[in-house]
């Protein structure tokens, strides 16, 4: 996981039941619909590599770059949680590249990130850097790829979920994270990028 996220995160960073594998990978189905019919006050953002966007109302966040030590070269997203202007301890870190890779990393009780603990492949900073907070609806894509990312509001609360679009659905056998303030989790579309199924969940603090 590059090392460079938390840093410049944290420069910028001024009981819900738990959720079901299906459930999960339900809400993951629904992401571009439910961004569809959101409020009227809903934005459509470009990204550039550099930016960084918190969800409002939340400790969460996510951030663009190319990345350095973990999927190298490629433009990503990550997203985390923040306790102020650092990394929730215990909770969990995510990355998802414009090649398809995902991984994902817990945060030490220090801040630091730890050694990967899911990395998968598909099947098959930049200057004047700009920070978001974005609201439930809102619909960001970072620029010169297919990576979207998409502000949900259901019953896991109010969150992050990115992943690779292909028209109204997901890139066929790609990779989607989701970051909530209770869990992060990973899931995968089908051959037809239409239905997913939960490849990874992980809750924070354990």
């Amino acid at each position: 996981m590059d090392r460079e996220v938390p840093t410049l995160m944290a420069n910028n960073v001024v009981d819900k039941r738990r959720l079901g594998l299906c459930a999960a990978a339900g809400s993951v189905l629904l992401l571009v619909a439910a961004a569809q019919a959101g409020a009227e006050q809903s934005r459509r953002i470009t990204l550039q590599v550099g930016d960084a966007f918190e969800v409002a109302g939340t400790d969460l966040a996510c951030q663009t770059q190319v990345g350095k030590n973990v999927i190298r070269g490629q433009k990503l997203v990550t997203c985390f949680k923040v306790t102020g202007p650092k990394l929730a301890a215990n909770s969990y870190i995510v990355a998802l590249g414009a090649n398809g890779r995902v991984v994902v990393a817990r945060i030490k009780a220090d801040g630091n990130i730890g050694n990967p603990v899911f990395d998968r492949k598909p099947a098959a900073l930049g200057s004047g850097a700009k920070q978001y907070t974005v609201h439930a609806g809102d619909q960001l894509r970072l620029s010169g790829t297919d990576l979207v990312c998409v502000v949900n509001n259901d019953v896991s609360g109010v969150y992050p979920t990115c992943f690779r679009t292909a028209g109204k659905g997901g890139v066929p056998g790609s990779y989607a994270i989701a970051e909530t303030e209770k869990f992060v989790a990973v899931v995968r579309f089908d051959s037809a990028g239409k239905t997913s199924k939960v490849v990874f969940k992980r809750e924070h603090g354990r």
